[in-house]
């Protein structure tokens, strides 16, 4: 019997470090990150959108003047 390993469960809701990092940048804009709080917030952005993507969710420039429309 070949065993198929259950598919990796990521938090529901993402640590609270990362929704104050979220919450700061979307306030004072990415620049006030200093370096290492950047690249846990683009590491998370990352995940989220190839997890929108797996979805079936695509998004393009059109998209998104759309929506904010």
């Amino acid at each position: 019997m070949t065993r198929i390993p259950a598919p990796k469960r990521f938090a529901a809701e993402p640590p609270p470090e990362v929704l104050t990092l979220l919450a700061q940048c979307l306030h004072d804009g990415s620049s006030a990150l200093d370096a290492a709080a950047s690249g846990l917030l683009r590491e998370r952005a990352d995940r989220l959108l190839a997890a929108l993507t797996t979805a079936g969710l695509v998004l393009s420039a059109g998209t998104v003047d759309r929506l904010s429309a």
